[in-house]
């Protein structure tokens, strides 16, 4: 029997979401009785650490091996040893914080990537550092042994105070040394005029996250589909096949032929709620159509023996045979989900 995790962490978003008009009227049976009908339990709030999750890797998000995971897709190497993830970030001063905008927004193309890393490198090997800056967006640094350094996701940071998210441990006050002596070499730099003439945000910091070192034992067989980064170096670790999002629940079951798979659908495929209210009554309806009712129906047949939705808010919803006839539960709402506290 297939036992298939769902990852929408756009479903009801990362924060409480009261909706506007336009996303009010939107109405999804299928998904709401899933919802109602499913045993509910809680889960991480961060996709990073339930997608790791998933692959049989739990622990906080600050010890779990994100930069190795990228780095083995970005390079085509398996990693070994520490590898930390020191990305090239925007941050804005507001009245009282310094925050962090997201940095799909930094649009940084290969020719300003390899510039300011260069720059960046030199600056770190007087440290005995490498950067490797190879992948647009995303540095690395290898570490000779694993430091006490807890750290989150830029992700988890976006447009809010970044003065509590800084690295911690008894190695962050060096990373924040070089953190500070990365932005002054950063305030000057021409790539930055540059980008300042042409109205794009400055790359003026560094942000150190997702370090560890790769396990090696990995979980039983399955799948992976979907396009992110971080999942296709969690198949590539674990062994599993991976392929992209298929355009429905009815093709994807056709060619499943291992028994668990990991679907994960990530910003672009199903933004948060407040990404763009007027486009999520299209969006969510489409996923009624193509995911939701065929998932309740393949769970009555006895095609599916198991999911568990994550649907964002730190909730999960595992339904089987049993939670799909639960006739008498009272269906909530969507719009009631995700206004919920």
């Amino acid at each position: 029997m297939i036992q298939l995790h769902f990852l929408l962490p756009g479903l009801l978003g990362r924060t409480r979401w009261t909706g506007e008009q336009a996303e009010e009227s939107v109405r999804a049976p299928g998904l709401e009785r899933l919802l109602s009908r499913a045993d509910m339990q809680p889960a991480p709030a961060s996709s990073v650490v339930q997608l790791c999750a998933c692959f049989g890797l739990v622990d906080e998000e600050s010890a779990l091996p994100v930069a190795a995971l990228t780095r083995t897709i970005d390079t085509g190497e398996r990693p070994d040893g520490y590898w930390l993830r020191l990305d090239p970030v925007h941050l804005r001063a507001g009245a009282r914080e310094i925050m962090m905008t997201n940095p799909d927004d930094l649009q940084l193309g290969s020719e300003d990537n390899q510039a300011l890393g260069l720059s960046c490198a030199a600056h770190l090997a007087e440290y005995g550092l490498t950067l490797d800056f190879t992948a647009v967006g995303r540095w690395y640094v290898h570490l000779p042994e694993t430091p006490e350094l807890f750290t989150l996701g830029p992700q988890n940071c976006i447009d809010r105070d970044i003065a509590s998210d800084l690295p911690r441990g008894s190695a962050g006050p060096l990373w924040h040394r070089y953190m500070t002596e990365l932005q002054m070499l950063l305030a000057g730099h021409p790539v930055n005029s540059a980008r300042e003439q042409r109205g794009l945000p400055v790359v003026n910091s560094v942000w150190p996250w997702g370090g560890g070192v790769l396990p090696q034992t990995v979980p039983a067989q399955g799948i992976a589909y979907g396009d992110d980064l971080l999942l296709s170096g969690l198949a590539h670790w674990a062994g599993w096949a991976h392929a992209p999002l298929p355009p429905d629940l009815g093709n994807m079951l056709n060619g499943q032929k291992a028994a668990r798979a990991v679907v994960f659908f990530g910003p672009d495929v199903l933004p948060e709620p407040q990404a763009d209210p007027r486009a999520r009554p299209g969006v969510i309806e489409r996923f009624e159509r193509d995911w939701f009712v065929p998932l309740e129906q393949a769970l009555k047949r006895r095609k599916i023996d198991t999911v568990w939705l994550y649907p964002g808010r730190g909730l999960c919803l595992r339904s089987g045979i049993r939670q799909a006839w639960r006739l008498w539960r009272r269906t909530r709402p969507l719009q009631r989900w995700r206004a919920a506290p």
